[in-house]
């Protein structure tokens, strides 16, 4: 879940209630869970997909109109756990070869907002 919506909140500013309420951005968070799905896969740590994004997704309703952690430091500032998520991501995309554009996209996305404050 930090690997998508801390990183997608961060990007657009929105909680996490308002990323779900918007059929593009909740379609971006489930294309962002399916590349994190199959380098799970790849990893040993095999995820049923259905059950893995649904059940995600319906953790995220339960925290209603909450900021992520990464947005909050965003906006205080700080410096945020993008390596520590979408960085190893996509360390492990690279071990494994496979191609992750969407957590690759926002990782450059974050990473210009991050070196642009």
């Amino acid at each position: 879940m930090n690997c998508t919506f801390n990183i997608i909140s961060a990007i657009t500013k929105l909680r996490v209630d308002q990323i779900l309420n918007s059929s593009e951005t909740r379609n971006l968070c489930v294309r962002t869970m399916k590349e994190l799905i199959i380098i799970s896969g790849k990893e040993g740590i095999l995820l049923n997909e259905k059950e893995t994004i649904n059940g995600s997704i319906m953790l995220a309703k339960k925290l209603g109109p909450f900021k992520t952690s990464t947005l909050q430091d965003i906006e205080k500032g700080k410096p945020i756990e993008l390596e520590a998520f979408t960085g190893y991501v996509l360390k492990l995309a690279h071990k494994h070869n496979i191609k992750v554009s969407i957590n690759e996209t926002l990782y450059a996305l974050l990473s210009e907002i991050i070196e642009n404050k």
